[in-house]
């Protein structure tokens, strides 16, 4: 990571050492970090200096005291589930959490959500760096791995307020899934939702992900899943993933997709290896297609 303050001072990382560098490009300056996960660093107001970093699997944020030439104790409290932690306005930091951008406050540990990532169509896993505005608009680099290039391709997102009005109306289609942090899903939703003037699709998530994982929560997210499939409420198309598909099948919940496989314009079994199609039917009927298999 490089970046320069505001007194043109060159700040730049390698392995677990932060250097310093004036504007002529002496070194002024070097800071022990105490870890090599660093993910990101970036100034606050008044220029203070930040660094996110992963912690035992988890998101952590610590200030830089560049005067005493010290990482400081991470900051608690921070919400749990960070994906990634960038500059905010105002003292207050955004966080990348369950599918989601939130701003959270470092003084009074206040939490808002801003907006979901599906929103705006971007996949979250695609997401290279943000940078929000003195004016509150955001700046987003996302990244995308193609299997037709080694190189990914590169876009910069800019998001700002509009007036409900300005924005299309478009007809919603409510994907339900256990999990909403499957990258696959996330992009091809984020795809859908750009090239398509009709329709939106919407991804409700039954787990809450940005708690920590029990089998309880899991329970309890599998039978809110259940409840709502049976009162007609879980959505118009199932991630079927980490799902007993085949018991959902036999109870008559899901849909036959031959007929759909079959519509001109649409994709087709010969899409598929035969094989793999057949070992997914139930009862001589295709209700999913595994997006991908592996061989042992």
């Amino acid at each position: 990571r490089i970046m320069v303050d505001e007194e043109g001072r060159i700040f730049g990382t390698c392995q677990n050492v932060l250097y310093i560098l004036t504007a002529e490009g002496e070194l002024e300056k070097t800071i022990k970090l105490g870890t090599s996960n660093m993910s990101n660093l970036f100034f606050l107001e008044e220029g203070r200096l930040f660094m996110s970093y992963s912690d035992r699997g988890e998101r952590a944020l610590a200030e830089i005291n560049i005067t005493e030439g010290k990482r400081e104790d991470p900051i608690e409290n921070l919400p749990y589930g960070c994906k990634e932690i960038w500059a905010g306005t105002n003292g207050k930091v955004l966080l990348d959490r369950n599918g989601k951008l939130w701003e959270y406050d470092l003084t009074t540990e206040e939490l808002t959500e801003l907006f979901a990532w599906s929103d705006v169509s971007i996949n979250a896993d695609g997401i290279s760096g943000l940078k929000q505005t003195g004016g509150g608009e955001i700046i987003v680099l996302c990244t995308k791995h193609t299997e037709a290039s080694l190189v990914p391709e590169c876009e910069v997102v800019y998001l700002k307020k509009v007036d409900k009005a300005m924005v299309p109306i478009k007809e919603k289609i409510t994907l339900a899934t256990l999990y909403q942090s499957d990258g696959y899903l996330t992009e091809a939703v984020a795809d859908f939702n750009k090239k398509s003037n009709r329709y939106r699709v919407e991804i409700k998530s039954y787990m809450d992900e940005g708690t920590k994982w029990s089998q309880s929560a899991y329970d309890d997210a599998l039978n809110r899943f259940h409840a709502e499939l049976v009162n007609g409420e879980a959505g118009d198309i199932i991630n079927l993933k980490n799902m007993d598909w085949r018991n959902l099948a036999g109870k008559g919940a899901l849909e036959e997709l031959t007929p759909y496989m079959n519509n001109e314009g649409g994709m087709s079994k010969n899409d598929f290896l035969d094989s793999v199609v057949k070992a997914y039917e139930e009862n001589g009927k295709c209700y999913t297609i595994p997006r991908a298999f592996s061989i042992e």
